[in-house]
C-alpha cells in the first residue's frame, strides 16, 4: 500500500536492532502499533517493518538497494534501546541517519509545524531502555536537539528494560501502562500525519545555532578587537598582547555610539585561522583591530591596524617602537585615533571610573596583565592570578582594578565551593570595598558588591541599589557571570526578564561561554525543562566538554521527578568536574532518588572521612537529607544555612529545588523571614 501522501513509499518505518527483538518485543509492538492506528486515524496507512533485518553491517558489506526507497516514508520510528545507537550497525548509519539526511533535504523537511503551533520532528523516537551519557549524546547531536521519546521502560531499583503487555502498572516505578503508550505513539503520529496533508513548504532558512532573538543593532560603527599577536624572541608575552587588547577595547566601550564586541568573544579567535570576513559576521561588527606585540628588554614595538571587514582594506595603522614605560599613551593613542577614523566622540579626559587602568605603574600594569591571563584558566590558575594581583597592590596600593579582580578570586573560592563561604565573601567584600573606596564610579565593583549583597548579605534592597550605580546600566556586560540576570529571577520571580537580560548580554558578547549557561539556567529555573534541555544541547555541540551544560540538563530530570535520565548525565558532570563542586550534590540527589543508597552514603561517608563536608553547602545538605526522609535533620541543615550566609539562601522563594519542602510550615516560616520583594 502507498503512502497517503504522493511521493513517498511508505508512511511509517520502524527500525530497530535485531537483538532487541529475540523476545519478540518489537514485533508485538508492531503489531499493537497496527491496531491501535486502526482505531486512531480514518484511513488506513502503511508501515514498513522488516522481519529479518540486516544487522551489523558496515559500509563496504553489500546492502540491499531497496532499503532506500523504503525510507522515503513520512515518520520514522526508531526503537532506541541500549544497543541501537552503534555508529557501526546496519539500523544507526543505514537507517536513523540515512533518514535524517534525507528528510531533512525532502519537500516537507524534518521538521514540521503541527495544527497546535508547535513543532514536531518526523523522527519519532520509542525508548525502551534508559541510556548510557554518551549514547544520549550521540541521538541529540545526531538530531540536533533534545532527544524527545515515548518511553515504553520498565523501572524498578537495579532493573532496566522494554515495558510489555503484561506489565502491571502498580509494580512499575514509571507508572506507564503499555496500551497507553502505544495509544500515545498512534496520537503522535495522528498529529504529524493531519499536520502533513496541509500544503506546508519547507523553509530554507537556516536556525541560528542558539535559539533566542538577537537583538538587532546598527553595525555601521561596530569594532571587535582581537588580542595582540605575541610577536617577542622567546613567546613569553602573550599575557601582554592580551591586556593590551583588553585595555583598548575598555577605552572603546565608553566611545558614544560606538558598538563594541564584548571581550570575550573577540578572544574566542585567538590562535585560530580564522578570516576577518568570517569574524565580523559571527561577532556582527563592521571593523576588526588586530595588532601584534615585540618585547625584548625594556623596548616593545606594538603595530595596530583597524581593517574593513567586508573588504579587507586597512582603514588605519601603525607602529609604535617605544619604551615599555610609554604602554599608556600608546593605546590612549591607539583608541583615539581608532575613535577619530570611526568620526565618533571620544572621551580624551574620562570621568571618574571611566578610566580602567588606574595606575602609572608600569610593573603593577604588568603583574595585573599577567594575573587576568592566569585568571581566565579558572580554577587552574586562580592561586597564579591571585599571586599577581597580590603584587600589583603591593606595587600600587591605589590600584582599585587589581582589589577588583582580587575579589573576584574569592569570589570564586567561596562560590565553586573550594574554601568555606563565610571566609570566600568576606575576603571578597574586604577587596571589594576597598576598590570602591579609591574608585567609587567602578563599575565592575558595584556589579560585585550587588552579588555580595544578593549572595551573602541577603540584603535585596541594597543588591539592587548597587546595580543601579552602574554606569551605563542597559549597556553593561560582565565578562563572566551576569547576576542581574539571577536577581530578576530569584528576587523578583520574575524569569522571563532574567532571560530577557542574559539575551541582551548576549547579543553584545555572543560567544561568551559563561552567558550560555546562564541563560540555560534561566529556562531551568523558570521550569522550562524543554527549553533547558534544547538550548543545552545545542550548546554542548559546539563545547563538548562542559559539565555545566551537562550536569542542567541532569537537573531538569530531577526536578521533573525521572531521576533514571538524570542519573548519566550528573554522574558524567561529577565524573567531569572530579568530584568538585556542584556536581556532587546532584549526583547524591539522582542516586537517592533511583533507590541507589548505597552509593549515595558512600559519597556522603567518603566527604566526611576526608573532611570535605564544605563541598556540599548546607542548603544542599538539607534537601539531601529531606530526601532520605529525614525532615528534621533537614531543617536543622537549613538554619545553620540562614546562620552561615549560605548563598543559596536567595532561592527559597523559586527554586524547584525546594518543592519538595515548600509546604512545610517550617519552610514557609523561613521564606516569610527573607522578606524577598512583593
Amino acid at each position: 500500500m502507498a503512502s497517503i501522501i504522493p511521493g513517498y513509499e511508505n508512511d511509517i518505518f520502524i527500525s530497530y536492532r535485531h537483538n532487541d527483538n529475540r523476545s519478540g518485543w518489537a514485533t508485538q509492538f508492531f503489531a499493537a502499533l497496527q491496531e491501535e492506528l486502526a482505531a486512531t486515524l480514518k484511513e488506513p496507512v502503511s508501515v514498513y517493518f522488516d522481519t529479518n533485518p540486516h544487522d551489523g553491517l558496515l559500509e563496504t558489506h553489500n546492502v540491499d538497494k531497496s532499503l532506500e526507497g523504503k525510507l522515503k516514508c513520512l515518520i520514522f520510528i526508531p526503537i532506541i534501546s541500549q544497543t541501537y545507537c552503534d555508529p557501526k550497525g546496519f539500523a544507526w548509519q543505514h537507517e536513523f541517519v540515512a533518514f535524517n539526511k534525507m528528510a531533512k533535504e525532502d519537500q516537507v523537511g524534518r521538521d514540521i509545524k503541527l495544527g497546535s503551533g508547535n513543532v514536531a520532528s518526523r523522527i519519532f523516537p520509542v525508548k525502551i531502555h534508559d541510556l548510557d551519557y554518551e549514547d544520549h549524546s550521540l541521538l541529540e547531536n545526531e538530531m540536533g536537539g533534545v532527544l524527545r521519546a515515548v518511553d515504553f521502560i520498565y523501572r524498578a531499583p537495579g532493573v532496566n528494560r522494554p515495558l510489555t503487555a503484561s506489565d502491571k502498572r502498580e509494580d512499575n516505578s514509571n507508572r506507564t501502562f503499555y496500551r497507553d503508550q502505544v495509544n500515545k505513539v498512534a496520537n503522535g503520529i495522528k498529529e504529524i500525519i493531519s499536520a502533513l496533508k496541509e500544503p506546508v513548504l519547507k523553509s530554507k532558512e537556516q536556525n541560528p545555532v542558539f535559539p533566542f532573538e538577537r537583538r538587532k543593532v546598527d553595525t555601521n560603527n561596530s569594532i571587535a578587537v582581537l588580542p595582540f599577536t605575541d610577536m617577542s624572541p622567546d613567546a613569553d608575552q602573550e599575557y601582554l598582547g592580551d591586556g593590551l587588547a583588553e585595555e583598548i577595547l575598555n577605552s572603546l566601550v565608553h566611545v558614544i555610539g560606538l558598538k563594541v564586541a564584548g571581550r570575550t568573544s573577540s578572544f574566542q579567535f585567538k590562535n585560530q585561522s580564522v578570516g576577518i570576513k568570517e569574524i565580523s559576521e559571527r561577532l556582527q561588527v563592521k571593523t576588526v583591530l588586530e595588532g601584534s606585540v615585540r618585547k625584548q628588554g625594556n623596548r616593545i614595538r606594538i603595530t595596530a591596524q583597524l581593517i574593513n571587514a567586508s573588504d579587507g582594506f586597512h582603514l588605519w595603522s601603525e607602529r609604535y617602537d617605544r619604551e615599555q614605560d610609554d604602554i599608556f599613551a600608546i593605546q590612549d593613542d591607539i583608541a583615539s585615533k581608532i575613535a577619530g577614523h570611526l568620526k565618533l566622540t571620544f572621551f580624551g579626559d574620562q570621568p571618574e571610573g571611566v578610566n580602567n587602568k588606574q595606575t602609572r605603574n608600569v610593573e603593577a600594569y604588568d603583574m595585573l596583565l599577567k594575573g587576568r591571563f592566569f585568571l581566565e584558566k579558572r580554577i587552574e590558575g586562580i592561586e597564579q592570578a591571585r599571586l599577581c594581583f597580590q603584587r600589583a597592590i603591593e606595587l600600587d596600593p591605589g590600584y582599585a582594578d587589581a582589589y577588583v579582580n582580587m575579589g573576584h578570586i574569592y569570589f570564586m573560592l567561596a562560590g565553586f565551593l573550594f574554601m568555606p563561604y563565610i571566609e570566600g565573601f568576606e575576603k571578597a567584600k574586604y577587596y571589594t570595598q576597598k576598590a570602591l573606596e579609591l574608585d567609587p564610579g567602578h563599575s565592575e565593583a558595584h556589579h560585585s558588591m550587588a552579588i555580595l549583597y544578593q549572595w551573602y548579605e541577603h540584603d535585596w534592597h541594597n543588591a539592587e541599589a548597587e546595580f543601579r550605580k552602574i554606569k551605563n546600566y542597559e549597556d553593561f556586560v560582565p565578562q563572566n557571570f551576569s547576576f542581574m540576570a539571577w536577581f530578576k529571577g530569584f528576587i523578583y520571580g520574575d524569569f522571563q526578564a532574567a532571560i530577557h537580560e542574559i539575551q541582551r548580554q548576549i547579543a553584545a558578547d555572543p560567544l561568551n561561554p559563561d552567558h550560555f549557561i546562564t541563560l540555560i539556567q534561566m529556562y531551568c529555573y523558570s521550569r522550562d525543562y524543554e527549553k533547558t534541555r534544547s538550548v543545552a544541547n545545542e550548546f554542548l555541540a559546539d563545547q563538548p566538554d562542559h559539565s555545566e551544560a551537562i550536569r542542567y540538563i541532569g537537573r531538569t530530570y530531577l526536578f521533573e521527578g525521572r531521576p533514571q535520565e538524570a542519573l548519566p548525565y550528573v554522574r558524567k558532570a561529577y565524573e567531569m568536574a572530579q568530584g568538585k563542586g556542584y556536581s556532587i550534590q546532584d549526583l547524591i540527589r539522582g542516586l537517592i532518588m533511583v533507590g541507589e543508597k548505597e552509593e549515595a552514603q558512600g559519597l556522603i561517608d567518603q566527604l566526611y572521612r576526608t573532611n570535605q563536608t564544605h563541598m556540599i553547602a548546607p542548603t544542599a545538605w538539607s534537601f539531601i537529607y529531606y530526601l532520605q526522609g529525614d525532615p528534621d535533620k533537614a531543617f536543622s541543615f537549613l538554619d545553620k544555612a540562614m546562620k552561615e550566609r549560605d548563598f543559596w539562601v536567595f532561592s527559597l522563594k523559586y527554586s524547584p529545588d525546594w518543592d519538595t519542602m515548600r509546604e512545610d510550615p517550617r519552610f514557609k516560616k523561613l521564606v516569610k523571614q527573607l522578606n524577598f520583594p512583593e
